[in-house]
Formats: structure tokens, C-alpha cells, sequence
């Protein structure tokens, strides 16, 4: 259990950055997923334990459920791959092309 406040990379995901067309609907999307709840952080031995910028590189459940390959699914975020590829990827391969299918993706679209 985590006392102090982590920065979390979520492995697997590409939102949108602040000031990014679609930043506020991936940000309250996450939220929905995990404010409030709890949630498990795994570590994937293929990625490192943290990322350039100090953040813990982890995958994300709530329950039994990914929040990496749910917003995928949901259209609020892109897989990403970088560097190895990491454990479980074909789940967020397949939320993707189902989230394009339903022409749910809102990753990478442009704005306006």
C-alpha cells in the first residue's frame, strides 16, 4: 500500500497532454475509472521500474479490470509501445481496434 503521492506512467497508453484536443475527456474518463477506488499497481519486469521523468512505469487494475486497455476501449487513449513490448499488450492491441471499429477512438483525432 502506497502512503506518500506517486506520479504513475500507465503502461500501454497514450492520452492526450494537457492543452491536447481530448485532454479533459481522457482526464474525467480515468477519473470515472479509479477516483475513489482502490486500484493495484503491477510492475511489468519487461519496462523499467520508472520513466525519464521519476514516474513509476505500472500497470493499472481495478479489480479485474485494466485501466490502460479500458480507456483504450472507451476511445480516450492509443496503445503505445516504448521501448519493449510489455505484458498483456495483445489486450490493448484488441481494445483499440474494437474502440476504431465502434468509431469510438477519440485519440488522435484532430480537433475542431
Amino acid at each position: 500500500r502506497m502512503q506518500a503521492r506517486q506520479r504513475i506512467r500507465i503502461i500501454g497508453m497514450d492520452t492526450p497532454e494537457i492543452g491536447e484536443c481530448g485532454f479533459n475527456e481522457a482526464s474525467a474518463a480515468m477519473a470515472d475509472l479509479v477516483a475513489g477506488r482502490s486500484v493495484q499497481l503491477v510492475r511489468d519486469p519487461t519496462q523499467d521500474n520508472r520513466d525519464r521523468y521519476g514516474r513509476l512505469v505500472r500497470h493499472v487494475h481495478r479489480g479485474g479490470t485494466s485501466a490502460a486497455v479500458e480507456m483504450i476501449r472507451r476511445g480516450h487513449s492509443a496503445e503505445y509501445l516504448y521501448g519493449a513490448e510489455y505484458q498483456n499488450r495483445s489486450a490493448h492491441l484488441r481494445a483499440e481496434r474494437e474502440a476504431r471499429a465502434a468509431k469510438e477512438s477519440t485519440a488522435n483525432r484532430p480537433c475542431g
